[in-house]
């Protein structure tokens, strides 16, 4: 490769990603063929082995001649940081997977240090991937992450680096290697952090309050949870959905609010009606028992569409479990009606009185 090197890193995680497709395509269409071989299925099996091989052939050249793609960043530094980063966060899913369920300190210990590990490959394809370069094809936009925030909840966020690593391993570019670096940086000590509360028995703030287990949404912080239904109150509402609206602010992402009405006056019926919304939701969403009339369920990433789908859910489930605490229900979305926790209340608020 001669001449101008700098969308050669684009080019090399272009090609790895094309080279597992079509190695993924070889082996659905060799078992197919072995399940029924016939001629036809076979000659899709050629063509597909041929495709393969002219891709490794590629990427052969560029790691025996060691072609720099970046800085002091080779092809081969390339491969193996991909393969570090795809095996490291395939890590911290499983673990991640049983501390939800059983937090300990240990596991949060092993758990910091495959995040590490992951950290340290994305920034080596930061370096092949230099600001100056220009990929084939862009869509989107990210912002590039420069210090890391310790904010909202840790289950969010790896759910978060998941995505936008197999988006950045799809479209590769330097600002979603600074956003998944920050992402990588901010669950690390995030769970640092958790690690030194559990050791310690020292209360979380409010940034660390939200690490709830896998199988309910209750809260550890008692400060932050309603008696009576074991959910968010207020205040922890107030403090753990404005960190999330940081974090969408900061990614550009959005948010969606949706504001129930209830009927305060029988306890029982609201619990049974709050435990059917609960399970409902997804794991990351923050819902609460806000006041004696009011619940407020916190959308994390969730553009307009799903929000009004999630809505129609709720109120489907509602009406076929004949449930009758629910009176109304309103929305707000960011950034569409407010960049704050409270403009978006107010919108809601408004929206539900009209």
């Amino acid at each position: 490769m001669q001449g101008d090197r700098s969308g050669q890193g684009y080019d090399l995680l272009a090609l790895l990603r094309k080279l597992e497709r079509r190695l993924a395509r070889l082996d659905k269409r060799w078992r197919a063929f072995r399940a029924d071989p016939r001629p036809e299925r076979l000659q899709q099996v050629r063509r597909t082995f041929e495709g393969a091989d002219r891709a490794l052939e590629a990427l052969a050249a560029c790691l025996i001649g060691g072609e720099e793609v970046g800085p002091g960043t080779n092809a081969r530094a390339v491969v193996e940081a991909g393969r570090t980063l795809d095996s490291a966060l395939a890590e911290v899913t499983r673990a991640w997977g049983f501390l939800r369920a059983d937090p300990d300190p240990s596991g949060l210990d092993g758990l910091a240090d495959r995040l590490a590990r992951a950290e340290a490959a994305a920034a080596i394809l930061g370096l092949a991937l230099p600001p100056n370069a220009e990929p084939p094809v862009t869509t989107g936009s990210a912002i590039p992450i420069t210090r890391p925030a310790q904010t909202g909840s840790l289950d969010t966020l790896l759910r978060r680096v998941h995505d936008d690593w197999q988006t950045l391993r799809r479209r590769p570019a330097p600002d979603r290697v600074g956003v998944l670096r920050g992402e990588l940086s901010e669950a690390r000590q995030l769970a640092e952090g958790l690690r030194t509360h559990l050791r310690t028995g020292t209360p979380p703030d409010a940034e660390m309050a939200h690490f709830v287990s896998g199988v309910s949404d209750s809260v550890r912080f008692a400060p932050y949870r309603d008696a009576f239904t074991g959910l968010y109150n207020r205040a922890g509402f107030d403090a753990l959905a404005g960190a999330e609206l940081k974090r969408c602010r900061r990614y550009s992402r959005d948010f969606g609010l949706l504001l129930l009405e209830v009927q305060p006056a029988d306890l029982s019926d609201l619990r049974v009606t709050l435990a059917t919304l609960q399970s409902l939701l997804r794991g990351y969403d923050l819902l609460s028992r806000y006041s004696d009339r009011l619940v407020v369920v916190g959308l994390p990433e969730t553009d307009a569409a799903e929000t009004r789908r999630i809505a129609a859910r709720l109120l489907r489930a509602m009406e076929e479990s004949n449930q009758v605490a629910v009176r109304r229900l309103s929305y707000a979305l960011m950034p569409v009606d407010g960049a704050s926790l409270s403009s978006l209340l107010k919108c809601a608020e408004e929206r539900l009185s009209a």
